[in-house]
């Protein structure tokens, strides 16, 4: 969504605001929030990352089923261990299919008026290759994961998260409630952990801070909602598994706002 889209030629201590410039600036119907930027060096750095976390599963697995002969215990705890097993092999198929897609992608915050970026931090220097994407508007919200009826929902302006996973009936018994995340349409990821939104009154010279429920979050438009599913695995897959499930979810939360022209 830019007037004059197209390749440009690179020049030196071009940052992002001058190539929007240089194409024309925003449409009326661009959404520069979701601003997808590509970069074909961090592209490189996550591929290596997933490389390694891929490696370390299917070590993890090798040895699970190396010990599965000499676990005791009754035939019905080895069927629930053998079970287990074969989920986390299944994930791991997803993950080499999935992970890659997306790679590469850089959040940035990207003001609505296209003179406000050029002052800020996310005005970056650009390097042979960058891909940019300027989304649509966006009148949806997607809903993905642990839920009944994985969606897109039509975007309501001040609606909480809680109100969306109501339309899609409710999350699955295998939902992990405590781990559920919004992956904004910039890439940027909002969990319990890092929502930290605070009202704050002004009383004796001091401030009163009332923490707001993270289902109470108002979302924005191109939000994407991820219900991730309660897993029983080993204790030291669990930062693995978190990163790289967030990645194939980015990915596909990037494909449908790229997809929506």
């Amino acid at each position: 969504e830019v007037r004059k889209p197209g390749i440009y030629r690179l020049e030196k201590g071009m940052r992002l605001y001058d190539i929007i410039m240089k194409a024309g600036g925003f449409t009326e119907n661009a959404y520069p929030r979701g601003l997808i930027f590509i970069r074909e060096s961090a592209k490189e750095l996550q591929e290596q990352h997933l490389k390694i976390a891929i490696t370390a599963l299917e070590e993890g697995l090798l040895k699970a089923d190396e010990g599965l002969g000499t676990v005791g215990g009754t035939s019905e705890e080895r069927m629930i261990i053998q079970l287990t097993l074969n989920k986390q092999r299944e994930l791991l198929r997803i993950i080499k299919e999935k992970a890659k897609i997306g790679l590469g992608r850089i959040a940035l915050d990207i003001p609505e008026r296209l003179e406000d970026l050029r002052n800020s931090p996310s005005n970056i220097l650009l390097e042979d290759g960058d891909y940019i994407y300027i989304p649509p508007r966006p009148n949806y919200i997607l809903v993905l994961g642990e839920v009944y009826n994985q969606i897109s929902l039509p975007y309501i302006k001040g609606k909480p998260l809680s109100y969306y996973l109501e339309l899609v009936g409710g999350t699955t018994p295998n939902a992990d409630l405590e781990n559920i995340y919004v992956i904004k349409a910039n890439g940027r990821v909002i969990s319990r952990r890092n929502y930290n939104e605070l009202l704050s009154f002004e009383w004796n010279n001091g401030k009163l801070y009332f923490g707001r429920d993270f289902m109470d979050m108002p979302l924005e438009e191109g939000d994407t909602i991820v219900v991730p599913t309660k897993l029983k695995i080993p204790v030291l897959w669990r930062p693995l598994i978190r990163d790289v499930v967030q990645i194939i979810f980015q990915a596909i939360s990037t494909a449908v706002l790229a997809k929506r022209l």
